[in-house]
């Protein structure tokens, strides 16, 4: 049985699971290359988990003449994200553009699931400088992206059929759960190549209390606080190949029965928060969302279409206009703040089909 390693490691990829809260959390080490990675190196041991989101990139970054080290992972320091969305940016990224390859998937996970597709190309431990890493980066890069881009179209395929993103209306009423097990079993896609080759860590209590066997009980009761830091008794995954830990992930959305959906903006793979959720949350390079976008959008079609909200747009910013004008009239204000509360609430009992279009327009037109 293969176990943890200790506190500190400059080796492997681990991977466990909390359902509940619907998070992953990964022990990697990497490469903390300038600003793309937003974690000062004084700071990087006080940190209980690392955030690694970021709208950066690396061609926007300036390299610096200085030493640069692959940073060891710390055992209680684990890497926490969204359940799922380390296979949801494999799947949206470009690998045949370094780029976009290292901005949204490498500079997150590093290389310990890559190096088995590089042949004789090894990147090293330390470099003198970070344009030296950077340079191999991209020759390492060169090696792995044809096999990288296999995986991916696998993945795509699978999950593409798993929830019905093609609109395969064969299999349609077939849960994803169901469909997951029998493509596996009959090979239906190409899931069965990644069912092998990866360990289970059974982590038990009895590992739990040899971590803290000098401890004292406050001691353990303070850091058990913190539910992101401490390894919790699971079952913990680890791989050298890549393919094999994106199926448990998958595996473990399937389990949970999340699903993912492609975006109705920009077509990326995403894991919606609520059943109707049709945007994704990804940051775009303006800082807005596909989410914030679609929203907007929502709320335009809506103006447009239903004469009520048309009509309190054009009442609200005439009346809002008036009291800008009249900042000394208190009297105006007040009644705009009373209209604008007896409105809000009239929209709300339209949008929960208390009153209908009509009943809104009218209430609109006779309380302008």
């Amino acid at each position: 049985m293969k176990k943890l390693p200790d506190d500190m490691c400059f080796d492997g990829f681990y991977i466990w699971f909390n359902s509940e809260k619907k998070e992953e959390y990964i022990l990697t080490p990497n490469f903390l290359l300038g600003n793309i990675e937003n974690v000062k190196k004084e700071d990087f041991l006080k940190l209980k988990f690392i955030s690694r989101m970021t709208t950066n990139s690396i061609s926007n970054y300036e390299l610096r003449n200085e030493e640069i080290s692959k940073w060891p992972f710390i055992r209680f320091t684990p890497y926490v994200e969204k359940l799922g969305l380390m296979l949801v940016r494999f799947l949206n990224t470009d690998f045949s553009n370094f780029v976009d390859a290292y901005d949204n998937f490498y500079y997150a996970y590093g290389v310990e699931l890559l190096e088995c597709y590089s042949k004789s190309f090894e990147l090293k431990d330390n470099y003198s400088t970070e344009k030296l890493l950077l340079d191999d980066f991209k020759s390492f890069h060169k090696y792995i992206k044809n096999d990288l881009e296999i995986i991916q179209k696998d993945f795509k395929e699978v999950v593409n059929f798993l929830y019905n993103l093609n609109d395969n209306k064969k299999y349609k009423s077939s849960s994803a759960q169901s469909k997951f097990i029998a493509s596996i079993i009959k090979q239906k896609t190409n899931l069965y190549k990644y069912t092998n080759n990866t360990n289970i860590i059974n982590y038990t209590y009895s590992d739990k209390a040899e971590d803290y066997k000098n401890s004292s009980f406050d001691t353990v009761l303070s850091d058990l606080s913190y539910d992101i830091s401490m390894l919790k008794v699971s079952n913990i995954y680890t791989s050298n190949e890549l393919g094999n830990i994106l199926f448990i992930i998958l595996s473990q959305l399937i389990q949970n029965n999340d699903t993912i959906r492609t975006c109705q903006n920009c077509g990326k793979y995403f894991i919606p928060n609520k059943l109707n959720e049709i945007y994704c949350d990804f940051l775009n390079k303006d800082g807005t969302t596909c989410r914030d976008k679609g929203a907007g959008q929502t709320y335009k079609k809506n103006l447009e279409n239903v004469p009520g909200l048309l009509e309190y747009r054009r009442t609200y910013n005439k009346k809002f206009n008036a009291v800008s004008r009249n900042r000394e009239d208190k009297k105006l204000k007040e009644d705009f703040d009373k209209w604008k509360k007896s409105a809000q609430s009239k929209i709300k009992d339209y949008k929960q089909e208390i009153i209908n279009e009509d009943e809104l327009y009218k209430w609109m037109i006779e309380n302008k």
